[in-house]
């Protein structure tokens, strides 16, 4: 997939996520897809494929079904890593 996240778009923070809870990154980011500029949240847990990403403008609209507000961690997973640096 095409999908890129744009250089300087990002702010990166680290939850603890309780007492025992798994630890994870929340980041926001921007993407250009099909020519279209998104504004992107995703959620990056420590164990490998467990990344999820969302449209910010659709989650602030409370759109959160599967098709409706549907991203590939998978295509973003590598370069949310390396931005996160601790993983």
């Amino acid at each position: 997939m095409s999908n890129r996240i744009i250089p300087g778009s990002t702010d990166v923070a680290y939850h603890r996520n309780g007492v025992s809870g798994n630890d994870f990154c929340v980041i926001t980011f921007d993407t250009i897809s099909e020519g279209e500029r998104y504004h992107m949240v995703a959620t990056v847990f420590k164990e490998k494929g467990s990344v999820a990403v969302f449209d910010r403008e659709k989650l602030g609209m409370g759109v959160i079904g599967f098709g409706l507000n549907s991203w590939r961690g998978d295509d973003f997973e590598e370069e949310l890593r390396k931005i996160i640096g601790i993983w």
